[in-house]
């Protein structure tokens, strides 16, 4: 059996890098061949036309004929030469010899259908075009013609198409959806977004460039797959197989226009301005009618010229020497007009590697342009170069930033320390011990040195300086699950005038996050607005702004507000996707979080595990322990309780001191692995112990989620709580779980059915499940069969459109057995493989009474061995 599969497979990745994304162009050539004489496809080469034509002749009918040429440029010099195979022995007249061909061509197996694949029609010679024209003109094939794009085709070829006689169909290269598409299939698991656009670039997307890449950095070890999900790490390397491909199509290059595609190879895109300064514009405008550069007008509204593929650059680079690199580095920086950041941080990178002098300060103006693109090697390189050319403070300052950011904690401590030696001035000192006290909570997660540093620092600082130390104050106690401290320090702080920017964000992590952790959402107003903003005319305060909408986000899904927290992921989204560096990867935490608010549990599943496997254990912003946590949630929500632990112990291995605030939803996700795994009562106890952590914190809204989690799983006994949390907890969620939690004290089916309909018009469609589900059991105990019918109903609907969640109210619906509430638990913890004194440990009973349980339970289900319990249950036990 292996065999055939094996094959199968294979014939499934090649049809994927050939037909995903190209579903049009194959209707357009199949409507072609049933209403005219043909399709001519026409596309850049290695975009997959022959492959498309290939694949429409196989789908042909069994009684066509297919015969196939190929034009070569060899060929072309011979007339007929195409048809050469077809030309009659000894045949010395050229209008005999065409009749001959056509005739043979047109002869097929005796019906009469034959279709023509002429593959790079381009290349064909007059005599053979004339041969083409004249099957399609007198009717005598169907055609397919594949030509490539910007190349001259005979005019008896292009006259078929003009006249109407063939359609001319379009080949493009892929999209990026496209490129995903195909990498999902050849790849056979979840491709990173990042990765998708990182291949999606460098290849243009043209498929046969895409699959020597992917078949390359593969082998490489560069792309592979890390925990289900498929990363691409590290700088490609171009084999010798794609430089030979890409070689071919950049041709032979002579001087000067070699000197320009060089200047581009090392600089792209460059001024035109600038480039003219090195080569004469008739150079450029030759470069540009070959295909191997294009001009374009940048958002600033320059003229620029980049290189028409990127990886002619690649290619280029590989075959230029050292000592011409280096010199045309030194030409390129001394022809820069460097008028802007970026271009002056351009100009620094190629002087770096020409040995061209560059000041201390303007190194440390490229460091501080590379910092906010989020190239941090790139930044750390540049700010040692100016420490070396003798720079102080400012080259302290950056490259403690940007070892801080790449995990290097004790070596940016150090470059800190040496920063606050060199501050020449009040301000200076207060901002690198603003930056010292991020290292060491973030970086280095020291929250007690942090504090004391801080502290200290706060003293010194002079009266008229605006409080940014305050600010930071502001986001540590938030994170540290202090929201009551976080919310008076950042509301004192944003009420002081000239607040920097990047201030401004830290303080609303305090804000919005404090007022959110109190179950006090309404009052976020416009603070949340007035950081954002912050964030987009800063490039400095862009990448904490995600952060922050975690906070926000947290407070708009605890509030109920669950519409709103989806909006503010997708923007965010929207934004990351133009940010370098793990911005997006933040992003998809967010749309982790929010998709699984309103309950789509495989988009969330999808955003979570993307997001902590792309990021790793050496994420310095929680953001990774944030996607393990989440991920863990989703995955016990739809029943895969092994992968659910892994990734919980995983969040456990990354849990830094700055998620001290999420410690009640760490207990309440360690609840639905419980619940999961069967352990319904331990699931109870776990989601009281958080909301008993969350009210000692003040964190209200954490509060009424864990006391509702706990009536999801059926407990009563926190009626009470959530009554007197619905009256000062802001937003419809309190209200709306008071409601569900008294409807199920009381037994109450209609009071259970309005619950269910109330969650899921706050979008919180999982607890809709819950509501409906026990509302079904409510109205049976009442004898009402059909409204417990349509409640079941209801609640399986619901389910589906979750993506499949399982929860225990759920399972009482949809696997009836004879069993009361605590038998069913034993047997589900028996049925995943506990022992009895694991399974008394976690239910804090006797083993005695998990054996009388199981002895009972085993005679109302008709099993007599413990490995038959999963299966009478119908459960997956995986």
């Amino acid at each position: 059996m292996c065999g055939p599969v094996v094959a199968h497979y294979a014939r499934l990745v090649a049809q994927a890098w050939s037909l995903v994304g190209r579903a049009t162009q194959l209707r357009g050539i199949s409507s072609a061949l049933r209403t005219s004489r043909g399709a001519l496809l026409i596309g850049d080469a290695g975009v997959g036309k022959t492959s498309l034509a290939r694949t429409a002749a196989h789908d042909a009918p069994r009684s066509t004929a297919v015969r196939w040429v190929t034009a070569t440029a060899s060929c072309r010099a011979l007339p007929l030469g195409a048809f050469a195979e077809f030309v009659e022995p000894g045949g010395t007249d050229p209008l005999q010899m065409v009749r001959h061909i056509a005739g043979s061509l047109a002869s097929g197996d005796g019906t009469g259908r034959v279709l023509l694949v002429i593959d790079d029609a381009h290349l064909l010679d007059d005599q053979s075009a004339f041969v083409v024209h004249q099957l399609a003109a007198q009717g005598l094939a169907s055609l397919i013609v594949v030509a490539r794009a910007g190349e001259p085709l005979p005019e008896a070829v292009e006259v078929l198409w003009r006249d109407g006689l063939i359609d001319r169909i379009e080949v493009p290269a892929l999209t990026m959806a496209d490129t995903g598409a195909v990498l999902d299939t050849v790849l056979g698991d979840l491709v990173a977004d990042d990765t998708v656009r990182r291949l999606f670039h460098l290849s243009g997307g043209n498929s046969l460039y895409l699959r020597h890449l992917v078949e390359d950095e593969r082998a490489a070890g560069r792309l592979a797959r890390h925990d289900d999900v498929w990363l691409w790490r590290g700088t490609p390397a171009v084999s010798s197989g794609l430089r030979d491909l890409v070689a071919a199509r950049i041709g032979d290059l002579a001087e000067p226009v070699r000197t320009a595609a060089d200047v581009l190879a090392l600089c792209d895109p460059i001024g035109l301005a600038d480039l003219t300064g090195l080569v004469d514009l008739g150079t450029v405008e030759v470069a540009e009618e070959r295909g191997l550069v294009r001009a374009e007008t940048d958002a600033a509204g320059r003229q620029v010229v980049r290189l028409a593929h990127p990886l002619y650059g690649e290619v280029l680079r590989a075959g230029m020497g050292e000592l011409r690199a280096r010199r045309l580095r030194g030409q390129i920086a001394e022809a820069m007009d460097a008028t802007d950041d970026r271009s002056s941080m351009v100009r620094a990178v190629l002087s770096l590697d020409a040995d061209v002098a560059l000041d201390p300060l303007e190194l440390e103006r490229a460091a501080a342009t590379a910092m906010r693109m989020l190239d941090l090697p790139l930044a750390s390189g540049l700010a040692r170069a100016a420490l070396e050319a003798g720079g102080g403070f400012g080259a302290h300052m950056l490259l403690g930033n940007a070892l801080s950011w790449l995990d290097d904690g004790v070596a940016a401590d150090v470059q800190m320390r040496a920063a606050q030696d060199t501050a020449s001035d009040p301000v200076e000192k207060v901002r690198a011990a603003f930056q010292r006290v991020a290292n060491l909570f973030y970086t280095l997660r020291r929250p007690d040195d942090a504090r004391h540093v801080l502290d200290a620092a706060r003293a010194g600082v002079p009266e008229g300086i605006p409080p940014v130390l305050d600010s930071l104050d502001a986001a540590i106690l938030v994170h540290l699950g202090e929201p009551k401290r976080a919310v008076d320090v950042a509301a004192s702080a944003l009420a002081a005038p000239f607040l920097p920017d990047p201030a401004v964000v830290l303080a609303s992590f305090g804000l919005v996050g404090g007022l959110g952790l109190l179950g006090r959402a309404d009052e976020i107003g416009d603070s949340a607005d007035r950081a954002y903003a912050a964030g987009a005319e800063s490039s400095d305060a862009a990448v904490p702004c995600f952060g922050l909408a975690y906070f926000h986000l947290i407070a708009l899904r605890l509030a109920g507000y669950v519409s709103g927290a989806a909006a503010l992921a997708e923007t965010r989204s929207r934004i990351g996707a133009d940010i370098p560096g793990p911005a997006m990867f933040y992003a998809e935490v967010l749309r982790g979080h929010a998709a699984r608010a309103v309950g789509d549990l495989p988009t969330s599943i999808r955003c979570f595990d993307e997001a902590r496997a792309a990021l790793g254990d050496t994420d310095t912003s929680g953001f990774a322990a944030h996607g393990s946590l989440g991920l863990a949630d989703a995955l016990a929500l739809v029943g895969r309780v092994q992968d659910a632990q892994a990734a919980l112990v995983e969040a456990d291995r990354r849990w830094p001191p700055a998620c001290a605030f999420l410690e009640p939803e760490r207990l309440l996700v360690r609840a639905r692995v419980a619940s999961a795994e069967g352990s319904t009562t331990e699931a109870v106890a776990l989601a009281v112990e958080a909301a008993d952590l969350a009210a000692s914190r003040h964190e209200h809204g954490y509060e009424v989620a864990a006391l509702h989690a706990a009536v999801c799983l059926g407990d009563t006994s926190v009626v009470d709580r959530l009554l007197r949390r619905a009256n000062d907890v802001q937003g419809p969620r309190a209200p709306a779980t008071a409601a569900h939690a008294a409807a199920l004290a009381a037994h109450d089916g209609d009071g259970l059915q309005d619950a269910s309909v109330r969650l899921e018009e706050i979008g919180d469609r999982v607890a809709a499940v819950d509501a409906a589900a026990q509302a079904s059991v409510a109205f049976a105990r009442q004898g009402l069969a059909d409204r417990s019918r349509r409640c079941a109903s209801r609640a399986m609907r619901l389910s589906g459109a979750c993506g499949g969640v399982r929860t225990p109210a759920l399972a009482e619906l949809t696997q009836p057995v004879p069993l009361t509430g605590r038998e069913r638990e034993i047997v589900l913890l028996a049925a995943r493989g506990l022992t009895n004194q694991q399974i008394a440990d976690r239910l804090t009973c006797s083993v005695r009474t998990v054996e009388g349980h199981l002895y009972r339970a085993g005679a109302k289900l008709g099993t007599r061995r413990r490995s038959e319990l999963a299966e009478a249950l119908a459960i997956d036990v995986r």
